[in-house]
């Protein structure tokens, strides 16, 4: 056991907080269902965040916190938590942030990174993930990393505002790479013409 005045450890991490959109209403609807739903959707997080070099160090009932040691392995994880969703699996949203934890004597984490990312979390729309500027800023190089900018956010009991972006999906990537195709190919014609 570690005494009290003890210091405790403080590193860099990428922070991932998830919940479950209308948990609670699920649960008035069918407690045992929706438990049932949670423990899956956990069991499906927690693959692939060990796979992709993470770990779950907190849970809520409805609540999963991750934590990576790079934002390009968060991302990665959460694109495939959200590409992925699972037959009947409930919506999710997602916040993400890269900042400074305390490691606590249970290996929980507390701390500016660990609050950012969950107010992040609260934030988001259903079925998308909603970051920080420092986790874009960190995650960019990735090769699947594309983000749209939401503008700066006020954070409960924080007094800076967070730029923020949103990941984008298969889909959103797919359509926004439609639409430059589109425009190009509408130029291209015009140039021809």
């Amino acid at each position: 056991m570690s005494e009290q005045g003890e210091e405790r450890a403080i590193r860099l991490a990428s922070i991932v907080a998830i919940d479950i959109v209308g948990f609670s209403t699920m649960s008035e609807r069918d407690q045992r269902n929706a438990a049932r739903k949670v423990e899956n959707l956990r069991a499906r997080i927690v693959s692939v965040a060990n796979a992709c070099g993470g770990r779950l160090f907190n849970t809520a009932g409805d609540g999963f916190m991750l934590e990576f040691g790079s934002a390009g392995s968060a991302l990665n994880a959460i694109q495939q938590i959200l590409d992925k969703r699972g037959k009947g699996e409930p919506p999710i949203r997602v916040g993400a942030h890269v900042g400074d934890v305390v490691v606590t004597a249970t290996d929980d984490l507390l701390g500016h990174g660990v609050n950012v990312a969950a107010r992040l979390q609260e934030l988001a729309e259903p079925g998308t993930a909603l970051v920080s500027a420092e986790f874009r800023s960190m995650a960019r190089t990735s090769p699947t990393a594309a983000f749209q900018s939401k503008g700066q956010k006020p954070l409960d009991n924080i007094d800076q505002r967070v730029q923020t972006f949103e990941i984008l999906s298969k889909r959103q990537k797919f359509a926004r790479a439609s639409r430059r195709f589109g425009g190009m190919a509408v130029a291209v014609a015009a140039l021809v013409a």
